[in-house]
This record gives structure tokens, C-alpha cells and sequence, in this order.
């Protein structure tokens, strides 16, 4: 895997693009770019690099990414390296099931182990000896993660066992809560994001980044809603009912529809009980303050503001704050942040549609653009405001929910 980005590989980006393009671009090529020239050294003659470097559809330039970078090997004459772009439009098929069995994994994992690290930002007696124990099961997490299946379970239970002995003070539960939605690259990307989370954290206040998996449920969802003919959910295509339906198609049907939405309806299923295991260990650590939140919610969510035809993370992005909003009280939502690159289109589209929403009801949001450099001084003054904003509907929330007992 590659390193996390630094500001040195926003440089080495900067360098091999125009300024035009979006942050995660420049990102992803600095950091090609960074490993060719420092790292890439072959170990036989006819040993070849690939890059990896998925591609989507949709109303961003992320599907131009792979396209550039393939130009840009090209025309600097790099030998023996190579671009794997496989794409959301077939839920990135042809990687292989082991690949995709262990991917799903790492994805799961790494996803509820980030939830954990943001909570013990806040609740840690000693944040640093937490953060500091943190890392030593993280690195045994991705030890047992090498080694297999077996060992990632195994390797689980311990570190549940580990993280529930961090000292912590007060219910992690009641700590409220923040979600981090937006372009799915910037907000898992440590330098774009530049510490937001652990300013909120000094407030008492959880940053959840959205699930990284949460785009590989939406693809598989895709593909089953095409199925079904993209219609505006014409009737619950995830159920048992819909479910019988495509299996008699796929029996004695002839156009193949039947069998298609069965393979992603099975894939679906088994993703979904890959994170309820995930959950179900590292939940006696009490340190999982987050409920799952379904794909099929979330796009419906989404679908007051959207078409699900358009896909895109901009469904995604406005339904999971609605979902957070309407339906996470019991999580102690109380603000949700919009993080993109400068001049996002799914993220802007986003943004136009859920801004009256979030008026209205009187969601506390904020909208946060980032090109990876330091958070400028407006923006610290929003990120202020927005605090304070989300601390106060967190204490209404509170006294409605005392009023109600």
C-alpha cells in the first residue's frame, strides 16, 4: 500500500499537472510519481509495476484520472509500470474472489477501527498513551490481516480486549457526534482533512468520517437497481419477495437480468455479514458508538434531492445527512461537515440540494473545500461557528429526548 500523502508528495504532484485538476488527482499522481522515483526498483527482469487506480462514471473527473496517468507513464518513457483502473460500473469486477474477499475485509476493518481512534479522541483519560495503545493493536490488526482470514479474527478478539482496558472517562455513548461526509478520497485523506478532528475532539465532540465501504455497498446497490429497471423504487428490490422474483427469472427467464441481480444481491449479503461479524467482536471493547447505516437507506435518503439514475457520491453525500439527522438521534448526531476538493461537482451538487434542507430543519452544516494545504483563517472561523451550533442542538436534542422520558 502507499504511504499516506504528505505535503512533499502534493509538491512531486503540483509538479506533473496544470493546477487545473482536483486535489485527489494531483495526490494520486504525486504519489505515483513519488514511488517511481524513490522506490520502484525491480526485483527481476521481467517484473512489471501496476498502478492501482479505479475509475467511475458519473458527473466527476475521477473517471479521467487513470486516462491521465496512462499519458503521463507514456510520454515521461516510464518502462514496466502499468495502470489497473477496474471500474464502479460492474461493482469493480474481474480482481478475483480472493482479492475482493480480503479487500472487503481490510475496507470493514479499517473503517470501524478509524471510529474507534475518533472516540478515543475524545473520551481517553490520556490521549496519548490511548493513541499510542491504539496504534500497537492497529499494526497487529494489519499483522493478522497478512496472514489470512483466521488470523484477522483472531487477531480481533484480542485487540477488542486490548482497547476495552484504554482508560476512558464518561459514556462514550452520550459524546456527540459529527459527520465528516463529502468526496470519498479527501475525507479518508489525513493532509486534506489538516486536523479538523481533532479540533472538534478538544471540544467533546466525535468527528465519524463516512465508511469508505460505504461506496462499495452503493455500487453493488447500482448494479441491483439498474436491474430492476431504474425505477424510482417501484417496490423494496433488497426484499425476500423481490428476491424469489429474479430467482424464478434467473430459472426460466431468458434475458439474464435474474441471474445478474442474484450475484450482487449474494455478494451484498455476504459484505453485510463480514461487518455485523466486525462489529459484533469489536463492540465488547464499547468503544463502537456508531450503528450500521444501510445502503438502501441512504439512497433513498438521498432520493428526495436526487435521481438515483445519476450515480455518483452526491446521492450518497446529501442522503447520509439526512439519514444522520432524521434517523442517528440516538447516536447523538448533531452536525454534519461536506468536505471536497475545490470545484467538486458531486460535492456542489450536494451542497445546492441539502443547504435548504439544512435550514429548514435546522441542521448545523458546513461546507469545507480543500486543495490540501493549511485550513485558512475563514474557514477556522467557520469551523467556530459551526461548533458552537453543533453543541447547542446537541443540548436541545438532549433536553427533548430528558422531556420525552
Amino acid at each position: 500500500a502507499m504511504p499516506p500523502v504528505d505535503d512533499r508528495v502534493l509538491a512531486i504532484g503540483k509538479a506533473f499537472t496544470s493546477g487545473k485538476e482536483c486535489s485527489p488527482a494531483v495526490f494520486t499522481v504525486g504519489s505515483l510519481m513519488s514511488y517511481i522515483a524513490e522506490k520502484h526498483q525491480k526485483t527481476r527482469p521481467d517484473e512489471i509495476t501496476l498502478f492501482f487506480m479505479p475509475t467511475a462514471s458519473g458527473p466527476c473527473r475521477f473517471g479521467q484520472y487513470n486516462v491521465y496517468m496512462r499519458e503521463l507513464v507514456k510520454s515521461l518513457g516510464i518502462k514496466d509500470v502499468a495502470i489497473l483502473s477496474p471500474s464502479a460500473a460492474d461493482s469493480y469486477a474481474g480482481l478475483g474472489s480472493g482479492f475482493m474477499l480480503a479487500a472487503w475485509r481490510c475496507l470493514i476493518l479499517s473503517d470501524l477501527m478509524r471510529d474507534i481512534r475518533a472516540i478515543l479522541n475524545v473520551v481517553a483519560v490520556d490521549r496519548q498513551q490511548a493513541m499510542d495503545a491504539f496504534e500497537t493493536e492497529w499494526k497487529r490488526l494489519l499483522g493478522g490481516l497478512e496472514k489470512g482470514p483466521k488470523a484477522t479474527w483472531n487477531a480481533l478478539e484480542i485487540i477488542s480486549g486490548n482497547l476495552s482496558r484504554i482508560p476512558i472517562k464518561g459514556n462514550p455513548r452520550e459524546v456527540p457526534k459529527v459527520l465528516l461526509s463529502g468526496e470519498i478520497y479527501v475525507r479518508s485523506d489525513e493532509l486534506s482533512r489538516r486536523g479538523i478532528e481533532d479540533y472538534y475532539a478538544d471540544e467533546g465532540i466525535m468527528v465519524k468520517i463516512a465508511d469508505s465501504s460505504e461506496w462499495v455497498y452503493y455500487t453493488d446497490w447500482h448494479k441491483m437497481y439498474r436491474t430492476s429497471g431504474n425505477k424510482v423504487f417501484p417496490r423494496d428490490f433488497l426484499g425476500s419477495r423481490y428476491v424469489l422474483g429474479q430467482t424464478v427469472n434467473w430459472l426460466f427467464g431468458s434475458n439474464g437480468e435474474g441471474r445478474q441481480y442474484l450475484k450482487y444481491r449474494i455478494k451484498l449479503a455476504y459484505e453485510q455479514h463480514v461487518e455485523a461479524k466486525a462489529r459484533r467482536i469489536l463492540s465488547r471493547s464499547g468503544l463502537v458508538v456508531t450503528k450500521p447505516h444501510h445502503i438502501d437507506e441512504i439512497v433513498r435518503a438521498g432520493s428526495t434531492f436526487i435521481n438515483p439514475s445519476l450515480m455518483g457520491e452526491a446521492i450518497l453525500t446529501s442522503g447520509s445527512a439526512r439519514v444522520a439527522f432524521e434517523h442517528g438521534q440516538d447516536e447523538r448526531y448533531c452536525g454534519v461537515i461536506f468536505i471536497g476538493p475545490f470545484n467538486c461537482m458531486p460535492t456542489g451538487i450536494a451542497e445546492s440540494v441539502t443547504k435548504p434542507y439544512a435550514r429548514k430543519s435546522g441542521l448545523p452544516l458546513l461546507i469545507f473545500e480543500t486543495d490540501g494545504g493549511p485550513l485558512p483563517p475563514n474557514f477556522r472561523s467557520q469551523m467556530e461557528v459551526h461548533v458552537l451550533r453543533s453543541k447547542i442542538f446537541a443540548e436541545t436534542q438532549q433536553k427533548r429526548a430528558s422531556q420525552a422520558c
